[in-house]
């Protein structure tokens, strides 16, 4: 990759598979790895199985056992994020102390806490708002992955492992945007804070400039659709509808070299790589945003989308994605 990565998110591309859209971070450690796709807890992968070691310039696989990384001739996808080389720290900025690991220059950190069944604040560790985060309970019981986006305010939420449309719960956020130093969760949701005494993970992101931006966009359900203004050309993009069950489909410059993009695939799915049906897949990505040229509703129907987008060559921050 060029750098250490602190965060690996990895896909079979080629065919269904129930191992894919794994997580792997140093924080929790190469063997502990949760799926974006599903409820499962977090599981264990055996010494020598797996990401058998994040290094200096990349990573090293050895035999699948949790994660489709390595079997047989398939074809993978990996996107790594670059925190702090493993290193956490105790954070006591919200009401509950959590452990971080964090790349302020960067917009992520990766938030550990165990929860208490009461409303909370909990300390990301950056220092801006956080404009797109994920929790996932690691034991204890099968639950959805619950995503905050700005766009949509702190009454609303998504399904990472779900095509679902926004949700709408005033409590589950304690209906307030997260601030410079913490994100607050309820302590009745079992997906983010119930029952006291139970390991979660939180990955989150804000925009920087030149790197990494979030936003929405409303869809026009042509191949004339909206150019979408980032700042930079993305080397990444995430597109789910806020108002539609729709995927999450998820674009990159690995796969497609140069435009238009088209090969997505989903974080709440299983299934292989895809152009799209009817309408296919096709975006370009330019010098500072992206402009949607498919009607494919997973991307450009009548509807409202939120978005996030990593750059391609971040100019101040070469080596953070």
């Amino acid at each position: 990759l060029g750098f250490q990565p602190d965060m690996l998110w990895l896909k079979q591309r080629d065919a269904d598979s129930d191992y894919s859209n794994a997580i792997v971070d140093s924080s929790r450690g190469r063997t502990k790895v949760i799926y974006s796709h599903d409820t499962r807890v977090e599981r264990t992968s055996p010494a020598n199985k797996d990401v058998a070691s994040f290094d200096s310039d990349g990573f090293t696989v050895d035999a699948s056992e949790e994660i489709g990384i390595n079997s047989g001739t398939g074809t993978y996808l990996a996107w790594g994020w670059k925190c702090n080389a493993g290193t956490t720290a105790t954070n006591t900025s919200g009401t509950l102390t959590s452990t971080v690991q964090a790349n302020q220059a960067a917009g992520f950190s990766m938030v550990q806490y165990t929860s208490t069944a009461t409303d909370v604040t909990i300390g990301h560790g950056l220092s801006s708002p956080v404009d797109f985060y994920f929790i996932k309970k690691r034991n204890d019981q099968a639950r959805d992955a619950l995503t905050y986006h700005r766009s949509l305010g702190p009454s609303k939420y998504l399904k990472l492992n779900d095509s679902a449309a926004a949700g709408t719960d005033t409590g589950l956020w304690n209906n307030t945007d997260p601030s410079s130093t913490v994100f607050h969760v309820d302590g009745n949701t079992t997906e983010v804070n119930n029952p006291s005494g139970v390991a979660y993970i939180a990955y989150c992101w804000h925009g920087v400039k030149g790197m990494s931006h979030f936003g929405i966009f409303t869809g026009t359900n042509n191949t004339d659709g909206a150019f979408v203004y980032t700042g930079f050309r993305p080397k990444m993009l995430f597109i789910k509808s806020s108002t539609a069950g729709e995927n999450w489909a998820v674009f990159d410059t690995a796969r497609n070299t140069y435009n238009t993009v088209d090969k997505g695939v989903f974080w709440n799915s299983n299934v292989a790589e895809t152009t799209g049906s009817g309408g296919g897949f096709d975006i370009d990505f330019i010098s500072n945003g992206f402009k949607l040229r498919a009607s494919h509703d997973n991307i450009n129907g009548a509807q409202t989308y939120v978005y996030g987008a990593w750059g391609d060559v971040p100019f101040k921050y070469s080596n953070a994605l």
